[in-house]
């Protein structure tokens, strides 16, 4: 339930706001117009209860702070979601507590082949720049470079190779990142 609700942030903002609507315009259109409609009486409950309803997951969202707080989360599945959401300030808080770009999640996932995969420059920088080694090897067997070639960016292919990433490195399973 936490990773879908990290996930779909977006739509947890959404119902906030479809759901804060539901709850002051009823008020609002009933103090000024809509005060004496006896089918607006009958719904203006009903509305309001919907609203408050729908502004639930963002107040708990808020109350429980749980983006990148998730209690039995390791460093590295902090450092994933970040990764995920493009984050950079949360990614550069779990890289000062000690995560590792390259280190495995809960499922075998790292974050830096996740930032390559989103195309995410700042993120990789900011992972490279905390030492990750450039020749390291993501999610699936694939070095950076490999992904970031597959996925056709440029400024991440740059990026890689200033770092000193080598194009012939190949991993056991996978063949070089440019060939």
């Amino acid at each position: 339930m936490i990773l879908t609700i990290l996930s779909h942030i977006n739509a947890v903002r959404i119902l906030f706001i479809i759901g804060i609507s539901l709850t002051v315009l009823p008020i609002f259109l009933y103090n000024t117009v809509l005060k004496n409609n006896e089918k607006f009486k009958n719904i203006y409950g009903k509305i309001i209860a919907c609203g408050v309803v729908m502004t639930l997951p963002m107040i708990y969202y808020f109350y429980l702070n749980i983006r990148y707080d998730v209690g039995s989360f390791s460093l590295e599945d902090r450092l994933y979601l970040a990764a995920e959401n493009k984050n950079v300030k949360a990614a550069r808080e779990f890289l000062g507590e000690g995560a590792d770009p390259v280190g495995k999640n809960r499922y075998g996932r790292t974050a830096a082949y996740r930032a390559v995969m989103l195309d995410d420059t700042d993120m990789l920088r900011l992972f490279i720049n905390s030492g990750m080694d450039p020749n390291a090897v993501g999610g699936e067997k694939k070095t950076m470079l490999a992904a970031a070639c597959e996925n056709h960016c440029i400024e991440n292919v740059r990026l890689l190779l200033s770092a000193g990433a080598n194009p012939d490195y190949r991993p056991d399973t996978f063949v070089p990142a440019i060939h």
